[in-house]
């Protein structure tokens, strides 16, 4: 009986190191993902300047030939 009751404490003692482990990735994940939400963002912004400035070049080609 004594080996059953230091295999229960061994097995409920990395079920809880195991927790905490998952914790920690969940946390990291998280942190992961605002990371990944604030570069699309950024990209988004730096995609529509890097599209406007044919644009503007174009608008201003336009206004020189006036």
């Amino acid at each position: 009986m004594e080996s059953w009751d230091s295999y229960q404490k061994l097995v409920l003692s990395k079920l809880d190191k195991f927790d905490l482990e998952l914790l920690a990735i969940d946390k990291k994940l998280r942190h992961i993902e605002i990371d990944i939400a604030l570069l699309k963002v950024k990209a988004s912004i730096w995609g529509a300047a890097a599209g406007m400035i044919p644009i503007l070049i174009m608008f201003a080609v336009q206004a020189f030939k006036k």
